[in-house]
């Protein structure tokens, strides 16, 4: 496995080959995890989460502090342990974002089998990938060319929602029959035996993670309904937590709020669990986030603010305690939101929404069973 993020990360960006890693090894296969050097996740590691997992962990050196520096230090890294170690392995996996070690399916696909697994969208919807000024047109062009070249020289190639697969097909037929869905979703472990913490008696908004990035107005929006009702209360646990508690200061709506920095996962699915309504956001039509999945499986009401066609809203549409909202967004949103919260408060708890398809030891084990078949058809071919 390649993965620049994985754990001791607790962001979102290494859940998915973490879980995936932890449930590969638990079903018997031998796993070695090439990452990088776990001084650059900064304030984003949290240790005992995913701690100890039965793989052999290799950590890329590094150079300084430099972002750029060190994700060319991590891609050639990659390059030297396929190089010296390449037959060691009977597979490749490879995880993004970060996307640009795809590439290294066309160096090495002809020695082993790659998988690439696309988390997010890359040159299509590329949100932040390319920064501003002149250059952007020039990174988004060989962004297009360097995913091209990998998607052709790759073996198998793995996406997390149906739209965001539909979105390859179109644009890639000519290698859409090894494209796979493997969706994201929620680990059954860390929700074992979760005891709902309330951080409030009153009516509780909940946010968890990141959401400044994909709408950096939301926290204002939060504290606009907070000043327009007060039974309600609002939490938020994560890394935006000095942002959010700025803006909560600014509008005068601290004393019915509870900001809290980012914590185990097990802990804030916890505070998560004893909240009344979440409110989700994302910047792209076509993820679904892993936060999304932990809230079904709490079988908490969620309100998610989302763009146009989005993925949550075609595959979760009709879900009783899932509710799209689209934009334009204003406080008025919010105002819908907690209408359908109430008006349909009774029904949110009896949801029976079967959540199998998106336990995460399932689509580790579908996964698994398809590269096992990759393995197994290139040694017949040899023999």
């Amino acid at each position: 496995m390649i993965a620049y993020y994985f754990a001791p990360y607790s962001h979102v960006a290494g859940v998915r080959s973490t879980k995936f890693a932890k449930y590969w090894a638990a079903a018997g296969s031998d796993v070695s995890v090439y990452s990088a050097n776990p001084v650059l996740y900064g304030e984003a590691v949290i240790t005992g989460q995913d701690d100890g997992l039965p793989v052999r962990h290799m950590h890329a050196p590094q150079l300084g502090s430099g972002r750029l520096l060190n994700k060319l230090v991590f891609f050639l890294g990659a390059c030297w342990h396929l190089l010296r170690h390449g037959r060691e392995h009977d597979l490749v996996y490879v995880s993004g974002a970060p996307f640009y070690p795809f590439i290294l399916a066309a160096l090495f696909g002809w020695r082993l089998p790659f998988v690439l697994d696309f988390r997010d969208s890359w040159s299509m919807n590329p949100g932040f990938a390319y920064g501003r000024g002149r250059a952007r047109p020039l990174r988004a062009w060989l962004a297009r060319q360097v995913e091209r070249i990998s998607i052709r020289s790759a073996h198998l190639v793995v996406f997390c929602t149906r739209v965001l697969l539909e979105e390859y097909r179109a644009a890639f037929p000519e290698s859409s029959a090894k494209f796979a869905l493997v969706h994201n979703g929620f680990d059954p472990e860390d929700m074992a035996g979760i005891e709902p913490v309330r951080a409030f008696a009153e009516k509780t908004l909940v946010v968890s993670g990141s959401f400044l990035v994909y709408m950096p107005d939301f926290a204002d929006l939060i504290a606009k309904f907070l000043r327009n009702r007060p039974d309600w209360r609002f939490l938020y646990l994560g890394q935006e937590a000095s942002s959010v508690a700025k803006t909560i200061e600014e509008y005068g709506v601290a004393k019915n709020s509870l900001i809290l920095p980012q914590m185990p996962r097990r802990q804030a699915l916890a505070h998560v669990a004893g909240a009344d309504l979440c409110l989700l956001t994302t910047g792209t039509p076509n993820g679904v986030g892993t936060k999304f999945y932990e809230y079904m499986a709490l079988r908490k009401p969620i309100a998610c603010f989302v763009p146009k066609n989005s993925a949550i809203k075609s595959e979760f549409e009709g879900v009783e305690n899932v509710a799209a909202f689209e934009p334009p967004f204003d406080v008025d949103a919010l105002f819908l939101a907690e209408a359908w919260f109430e008006r349909n408060l009774t029904r949110h708890s009896k949801n029976q929404f079967d959540m199998r398809t998106y336990d995460r030891s399932r689509q580790a084990e579908c996964l698994l069973e398809i590269m096992n078949g990759l393995i197994s058809s290139r040694k017949c071919k040899y023999q």
